[in-house]
C-alpha cells in the first residue's frame, strides 16, 4: 500500500515539475521574441539618427532629438506625480464640465456618483467643477 502511495506522488511531483518546465519554456520564448522585438525598433530608431549625417536632413534630425527630449520630459514628469490616472480622469471631467450647462452638470454627476450621494454633496462637487 505504501508502495503505491508513494509511486502514485512521485508521478504526480514529476507531472507538476515538467508542466512548470513548458510553462517557464513557454514564458522564455515569448520574452525572447518581445527581446528581439525591442532589439530591432532600437536598430531602426538609430539608424533613423544616421540622417544626422546626411545634409539634406538635418531636419528630420531635429525631429528625432526634439522628440527623444519630449519623451524623457514625459517620463520625468510621469515619476513625479502621484498618482497620474486620477490627474488624467480629473482633467477630462472638467473638460468635459467645462462648456455644460448646471442642469445637465446634475444629471451626469447624480448618473455617477448614483443615487445614494446626497444632494448637497453632488451640488458641490459641481459647483467646484463648474468653478475651476
Amino acid at each position: 500500500m505504501n508502495a503505491s502511495l508513494y509511486l502514485k506522488r512521485q508521478l504526480l511531483a514529476e507531472r507538476k515539475i515538467a508542466q512548470s518546465l513548458e510553462k517557464g519554456m513557454r514564458a522564455s520564448f515569448i520574452s525572447a521574441e518581445k527581446t528581439l522585438d525591442d532589439i530591432y525598433h532600437g536598430a531602426e530608431r538609430i539608424s533613423w539618427y544616421s540622417s544626422c549625417f546626411i545634409d539634406k536632413h538635418h531636419d528630420v534630425c531635429q525631429q528625432l532629438k526634439t522628440e527623444d527630449v519630449r519623451m524623457c520630459k514625459a517620463l520625468l514628469s510621469l515619476y513625479k506625480r502621484k498618482d497620474v490616472i486620477a490627474e488624467l480622469f480629473q482633467y477630462y471631467i472638467d473638460y468635459v464640465l467645462q462648456n455644460m450647462e448646471v442642469e445637465q452638470a446634475k444629471v451626469i454627476a447624480l448618473k455617477t456618483f448614483g443615487f445614494n450621494t446626497e444632494r448637497l454633496t453632488a451640488k458641490q462637487l459641481i459647483e467646484h467643477w463648474l468653478t475651476h
